[in-house]
């Protein structure tokens, strides 16, 4: 499949997660605070950081509005989905998004020792994936990875969750070089009922 086979375990793993709550054992496979029949979305270990709370908003099933830049400027917009569920044993965070084009998934941990979100991102093969930090600056999550351009200029990828509420959250991802920020995605998502 991939060339790296960590990268290539990592995502059939992601892939074959049994999230629907039918497929769900009577408890998690590695602990009782992973998602079941009793709690879908899994639960926060008592002992995980108190910071998982801060992406705790992302747990359950969310309704998206998205917008894409195209090449020349124009927006493409469609439908999404994003689904977040506690994993590691209620450690971490794991979520996966689907718009019908390309799914993707992240999991996220919180490092006490550094005081920063490591993001892990993957994509449908044939697309980048990568590891993101970040932390919650005021009302707002932001995580960062760097990148070079093939001409060499130094890029800033920046994402963006911010507008959180019970109701849902607003999500944008920008390229920043030096002052300048240029919105590349957004998506405006609402909990499911």
């Amino acid at each position: 499949m991939f060339k790296n086979p960590t990268l290539t375990r990592t995502l059939l793993i992601l892939l074959l997660l049994p999230f629907s709550a039918g497929l769900m054992p009577a408890q998690g496979p590695d602990g009782e605070y992973n998602p079941s029949q009793e709690h879908p979305f899994g639960r926060k270990n008592p002992a995980a950081p108190d910071e998982l709370e801060q992406f705790a908003f992302m747990i359950g099933h969310f309704d998206c509005k998205d917008r894409i830049r195209q090449a020349d400027g124009s927006w493409l917009e469609f439908p999404a989905t994003w689904h977040g569920y506690y994993f590691l044993n209620g450690h971490g965070i794991i979520d996966r998004y689907w718009n019908g084009r390309f799914a993707t998934a992240n999991t996220r941990v919180f490092d006490p020792s550094s005081k920063t979100w490591k993001v892990t991102f993957f994509k449908m093969p044939g697309y980048s994936s990568g590891v993101w930090e970040g932390a919650k600056e005021e009302d707002k999550l932001v995580m960062k990875r760097e990148n070079t351009r093939p001409d060499g200029t130094k890029v800033v990828s920046r994402l963006t969750f911010y507008d959180i509420s019970e109701e849902g959250y607003e999500w944008k991802g920008e390229q920043v070089t030096g002052e300048s920020a240029v919105t590349t995605w957004t998506s405006s998502c609402k909990r499911r009922e």
